[in-house]
């Protein structure tokens, strides 16, 4: 799936792929859902809907389907890179809640030193994605500026978020993107 998203130049032409994907298979559940319910014999078709016309293919994606897909990008290429680590603190966090960080001391122990992750107190928010902790997790900012995500650093996914930023700050500088 990875090697796909190397071929896009901008970073919402990806996104908007992998949501209309995303609504695609969500429709296809629904059709699967319902025909399942109407006629429970399990015999294969021939990939029509059961009125017998083919599947429409969802057109319109709303801003929640970007926002999404763009975690769902973004846990790919971190599962994909840090494998390891998200493994060990997916083992850690299975008992605690999403918001509760009271194994700090577990999860720096199970991020060795042989990480590369291991001096950023890192985490897995709600949503399985792989942030950035530390010291400023008592400001008062959004979680997404205190908690920021890990991104792997030769990356065509990380490329092109980089370069979407730089282009939506109008060029401004490695200051303002970060």
């Amino acid at each position: 799936m990875l090697s796909r998203l190397e071929r896009f130049s901008s970073w919402q032409r990806p996104k908007t792929a992998i949501a209309l994907c995303m609504k695609y298979k969500q429709h296809l559940k629904m059709s699967i859902n319902k025909a399942l319910r109407r006629f429970p014999v399990k015999e294969p078709n021939s990939g029509r809907s059961s009125d017998g016309k083919s599947c429409p293919v969802v057109a319109s994606v709303m801003v929640n389907d970007l926002k999404q897909a763009e975690v769902e990008v973004i846990k790919l290429v971190q599962a994909d890179t840090f494998e390891r680590e998200m493994k060990a603190l997916k083992d850690l966090q299975a008992d605690v809640k999403c918001e509760s960080r009271q194994h700090d001391t577990e999860i720096k122990v199970a991020m060795k030193k042989s990480s590369s992750l291991h001096t950023l107190d890192s985490f897995l928010d709600c949503n399985g994605v792989l942030r950035a902790g530390g010291r400023i997790k008592k400001a008062n900012l959004s979680g997404s500026l205190k908690n920021p995500v890990i991104l792997p650093n030769a990356d065509q996914v990380t490329k092109l978020i980089i370069r979407h930023v730089h282009e939506k700050t109008q060029h401004s500088g490695r200051g303002v993107e970060l």
